[in-house]
């Protein structure tokens, strides 16, 4: 059943109104299961491609957090907004508290972090009534946040608007990348390896030096046209004659000028 004080945390979200009184008036509505347990299932159950690091559950919480249109996981849940929310929910969670635990090391698995967008949202949704503003906006981002967690399991991590300011380092507690094995014979393969990388060979070298020369200039006498950026040469012969129009000068071949005559 919804909490009595329900109504008072939907008419804060709302500014108040017209639409939070009805919403207040109105009776409560049955609540079906706060998780679908088919989508919670598929996510769970599918194949881990992609290992989570700080950068890649960064770009989810962003993407999460875009979701959130009005606003309302962004912040810790005060009772002053919402009345009594401190004795209904024993373990809140929203978007900061996330961010922060992400920076401190607390994730280590996708499950970690899908566990707490799960309680994020079903917090939302067993404090607010059925039907309102807050329960939907929760059920919208429960759905989404747990189809990102798959998406991002399976690599499929593109979100707009994220730069990655995040060191893509692996997580603490991950299993350290192996060492690559040192070739026998001692120092010669040392040695051999520093001396293939102090001279590159000659056939790169030319063609680096052929990329990096200028082209040819081309033979011949050079005109210039006048345009409105300055001057742009030309590689034909055709004179050239300048004639004043308002403000500006503008070329013209005199071949032009004479085939029109």
């Amino acid at each position: 059943p919804a909490h009595p004080s329900a109504p008072a945390a939907v008419a804060a979200h709302m500014r108040g109104g017209p639409a939070a009184a009805a919403a207040a008036a109105a009776p409560p509505r049955p609540k079906g299961p706060l998780v679908d347990p088919q989508l919670l299932h598929e996510v769970n159950s599918c194949e881990e491609t992609n290992p989570p690091t700080r950068d890649t559950m960064m770009k989810l919480l962003h993407a999460v957090d875009k979701k959130d249109k009005f606003r309302f996981f962004v912040q810790p849940v005060t009772d002053s907004v919402a009345p009594g929310y401190s004795k209904v929910i024993q373990h809140p969670m929203d978007l900061s508290t996330m961010k922060l635990k992400l920076d401190k090391g607390k994730y280590n698995t996708w499950a970690d972090i899908q566990s707490d967008l799960v309680l994020m949202c079903t917090n939302a949704k067993t404090y607010n009534q059925a039907g309102t503003v807050v329960y939907k906006q929760a059920d919208l981002l429960l759905t989404y946040s747990l189809k990102m967690v798959k998406n991002f399991k399976q690599g499929k991590m593109k979100v707009r608007g994220f730069s990655g300011n995040v060191p893509n380092a692996p997580l603490p507690g991950a299993p350290a990348a192996p060492a690559a094995a040192a070739p026998s014979g001692g120092a010669a393969p040392a040695a051999a390896a520093t001396g293939a990388a102090a001279a590159p060979s000659a056939p790169a070298t030319r063609e680096k030096r052929e990329r990096t020369e200028a082209p040819p200039v081309p033979s011949g006498p050079m005109v210039t046209r006048q345009t409105r950026r300055g001057n742009k040469r030309r590689a034909d012969e055709a004179p050239v004659q300048k004639k004043i129009r308002g403000s500006r000068f503008i070329a013209i071949n005199q071949n032009t000028d004479t085939n029109n005559a």
